[in-house]
């Protein structure tokens, strides 16, 4: 069961990554950018203070972590805002590195997981958009999906969506390529409305994560209109 997943991208680039971990072992991820595409099935895992660290045959990798939110609480889980700072080495690279923002995701809730989705947006006006949805191994539709979303103000006030709802178009390989998101919520004074939201594939690749495969993707947000960098992960079967 994964229980962990770390997702980033690199905001004026087009650097991006997700780790998917096991209590203690790496469960598996994918780091994608301008030069590089690197699917992270299998390695040793080291974990510290705010870091963490991997190690394969061919590739050193080290991701340092610092919270910008408190955790956010949901159904199946809870997520937080992070900088990362990735450093890695290999045989065919040499050294590299960048800095990148994203969201780490504590994952609770099913341990029969027949599939995750996790999208997360950095807008332009400081607000950060979160959305989990878990779906056990015995359901076979998505409306069995357990799904929670938040809006994070630049002030830290919370947006909570009552019925949040996800729809995906596909390539023919299968890679997510373009979301669009209706984000229901209730004001007091004005009853159930929707914010909007849709997404565009900029750069992605998959890799085995515990016997699934991780898609991962980054993806270009247009959240209410409000333009944003982020990134759409799927774990399934």
């Amino acid at each position: 069961m994964i229980d962990r997943l770390i997702s980033f991208a690199e905001p004026d680039g087009k650097a991006y990554g997700a780790l998917a971990l096991e209590g203690e072992r790496l469960g598996g991820g994918y780091l994608g950018g301008p030069d590089t595409a690197v699917a992270i099935d299998d390695g040793a895992l080291a974990r510290g203070e705010g870091t963490v660290r991997i190690e394969t045959d061919d590739q050193d990798l080290v991701i340092g972590l610092a919270a910008q939110t408190s955790p956010l609480a949901f159904e199946t889980g809870e997520g937080r805002s992070v900088t990362v700072q990735a450093v890695g080495a290999s045989c065919e690279r040499g050294s590299w590195g960048f800095e990148a923002r994203g969201v780490a995701w504590a994952i609770e809730g099913e341990h029969d997981q027949g599939s995750l989705r996790a999208v997360w947006a950095l807008l332009a006006d400081g607000a950060l958009l979160l959305l989990f949805a878990l779906r056990s191994g015995a359901a076979d539709e998505h409306g069995a999906e357990t799904v929670g979303a938040a809006r994070i103000s630049r002030e830290g006030g919370v947006t909570s969506y009552v019925e949040p709802l996800i729809s995906t178009e596909y390539d023919a390989s299968g890679q997510q390529t373009r979301a669009t998101l209706e984000l229901w919520h209730e004001d007091p004074d004005d009853g159930a409305f929707a914010d909007r939201a849709g997404g565009t594939r900029v750069a992605g690749g998959a890799g085995r994560v515990a016997g699934q495969t991780l898609r991962a993707a980054r993806f270009d947000w247009r959240v209410g209109g409000v333009p944003g960098v982020g990134a759409y992960d799927i774990v399934s079967g």
